[in-house]
């Protein structure tokens, strides 16, 4: 599992994104330089929610992702119904990436009650979870999945004036 993780926290390296008023674009182009896979026979399983109103998809987005996840020897599939002790047998590791809930603007919560149970129950039995979040409506929709692992999410955003570029918007 520690190289699952490693994987996951350097991929972010590797995503380039254009953001415009159509929103978030993944770089088509992008082809992952790894020759040697790091996972072979049985090949870790990952499911990626799309189950939640998610803003990034497999096939959308999150495709580089896909790429070099699916070069290391991993097997990356779509999880786009709830979470249940069925579905998430015999996968390694649940990727959960900006969930939204039910509603606009996004002040209910993505998961209910039985699905923060399944998914405890399944990183207690040994599975992963990968939960990326961002600033509102993102957090305020996945805390109690967040809370049910130690972790609180804030409403809030930090901004660094000291050193934040202004020409690139970024506070």
């Amino acid at each position: 599992m520690g190289a699952l993780l490693l994987i996951v926290a350097s991929s972010a390296w590797l995503f380039v994104e254009w953001r415009a008023a159509h929103g978030t674009i993944a770089d088509s182009s992008y082809e992952p330089a790894i020759h040697t896979p790091l996972f072979s026979n049985p090949r870790p399983v990952m499911l990626f929610d799309e189950a939640h109103r998610n803003r990034h998809a497999l096939n959308g987005s999150y495709k580089p992702f896909r790429k070099l996840a699916t070069v290391t020897g991993m097997v990356v599939q779509p999880l786009r119904e709830a979470p249940t002790a069925r579905n998430l047998h015999g996968a390694a590791a649940l990727m959960v990436v900006l969930a939204l809930g039910p509603t606009d603007p996004g002040d209910q919560p993505a998961f209910s009650s039985g699905d923060v149970s399944v998914i405890r129950d399944f990183v207690a039995d040994g599975g992963g979870l990968i939960l990326v979040v961002d600033h509102y409506p993102f957090a305020d929709a996945a805390p109690k999945l967040a809370n049910a692992f130690g972790v609180e999410l804030s409403r809030g955003m930090t901004v660094d004036e000291e050193h934040a570029d202004k020409t690139a918007n970024d506070g």
